[in-house]
């Protein structure tokens, strides 16, 4: 009996998992030369979380470095990772992309609808010093602004939005303040997992067995 009520237990708080949503932070904060960017998670309303902030861009080193910050359960690690580090992972990032597009397309149609994004704000205020360029760059940013929003409500819940975009005609300057809040349940991101283990199981079963071939094709 007590066996079984343990099991219940489990069953319950199993579920109860699987159920909860994780909620995802993204902040960004431009101020004309100083810049940063925060990423979060945390779940039970904060019982859980973890943080990771790129505070400032450090120029006086040899080229251009950013410096992360990585905080867990109040404990902060630093590293610096070069400009052209960054680069190169947005390159293997493309790669990646083009090599796993079937997987990544999959993955798009699986979550559709299944995020929910709880707030986007987004205020800028800029100036390029040249009244006519800044009111063709103002254009510009609302109707990106206007493609993102669109494709926001094709593809997930928007639940509140906020978009300010205030030139500046007589200065140049440039001050940002994004925040946006996202959650999706935890049973979708292990579904997810098992989606990608299946996709490079099969990847890898399929060069195995063309090595196989290959070897029996220099053996024969």
């Amino acid at each position: 009996m007590t066996r079984f009520f343990f099991i219940i237990i489990l069953t319950a708080l199993a579920i109860i998992i699987l159920l909860s949503k994780i909620n995802f932070v993204i902040e960004y904060k431009k101020r004309t030369k100083d810049d940063v960017f925060v990423l979060s998670f945390f779940l039970y309303k904060g019982l859980l979380k973890y943080k990771y902030e790129i505070p400032r861009i450090d120029t006086k080193r040899k080229g251009i470095f950013y410096s992360f910050a990585k905080k867990t359960d109040g404990k902060k690690e630093r590293k610096n990772i070069k400009y052209t580090g960054i680069l190169e992972r947005i390159e293997r990032g493309r790669d990646f992309y083009l090599k796993h597009r079937c997987l990544i397309k999959k993955i798009n149609k699986f979550l559709r609808c299944k995020i929910t994004l709880k707030n986007l704000s987004f205020d800028m205020n800029f100036g390029t010093g040249n009244a006519c360029q800044t009111s063709v760059l103002t254009g510009l940013l609302w109707t990106f602004w206007g493609i993102i929003i669109s494709f926001l409500y094709r593809y997930i819940k928007v639940e509140k939005k906020h978009i300010a975009i205030k030139p500046n005609y007589s200065e140049k300057n440039i001050n940002i303040d994004f925040y946006c809040i996202f959650n999706v349940r935890i049973v979708y991101i292990i579904v997810i997992g098992f989606m990608i283990l299946t996709h490079f199981a099969k990847n890898r079963l399929t060069l195995f067995k063309a090595g196989k071939k290959a070897e029996k094709c220099v053996s024969g």
